[in-house]
């Protein structure tokens, strides 16, 4: 069992209408981000706020995740239980499927931008929509303990120092609950 360790904080338009952080990455990791295009939808059963899992569409593939979220100061460090399935054209039997076993739609979400690999670490500049620009950064522990995690959010908040942000510009909400309220503000 695998554990995400990851923080994401919001970026300014003005940083990325120029690209000047995308330019740091790619600086700082040495090589050009590859753009990407995510489309998720979010499943939960009818009495329930918080989704159940996800089907993602990205890069000719599906991938389902569901997660054992875990969040402290912002960090998340979440239980993932995800598969991959190379045949995008089986995506609408998934979605029936989800329908078949009582899920419903709680939301769809697009992120679109760059992503790099820089040693254990996966950094994403990407673009949310509705909710504007964020840097993304990830990397995977075999366990939950601190001394495990610990090491790994330094190694995160040094990337983040390195790029001109500190662990104060983490945005703490995850991307549901952000959409979640503009949803309610928008009285939907």
């Amino acid at each position: 069992m695998s554990y995400e360790v990851e923080i994401k904080v919001r970026v300014a338009n003005e940083d990325v209408k120029e690209p000047e952080l995308k330019k740091r990455i790619d600086s700082l990791v040495g090589s050009f981000g590859l753009y990407i295009d995510k489309e998720d939808i979010y499943f939960h059963l009818p009495n329930d706020a918080e989704p159940s899992f996800r089907i993602r569409d990205e890069r000719n593939r599906i991938l389902v995740t569901a997660k054992e979220k875990h969040k402290a100061k912002g960090v998340e460090c979440n239980k993932e239980l995800e598969f991959i399935h190379e045949n995008v054209s089986d995506k609408d039997i998934m979605l029936e499927m989800a329908s078949h076993l009582g899920y419903e739609i709680l939301r769809k979400k697009r992120k679109t931008g760059w992503e790099w690999h820089f040693k254990d670490v996966h950094i994403e500049l990407l673009c949310v929509t509705r909710l504007g620009w964020f840097l993304e950064m990830e990397t995977i522990s075999e366990d939950n303990s601190p001394s495990s995690t610990g090491s790994l959010k330094r190694e995160l908040f040094d990337i983040l120092s390195s790029l001109g942000y500190s662990e104060k510009d983490i945005e703490a909400r995850g991307y549901n609950r952000m959409l979640s309220e503009l949803e309610a503000k928008d009285g939907k």
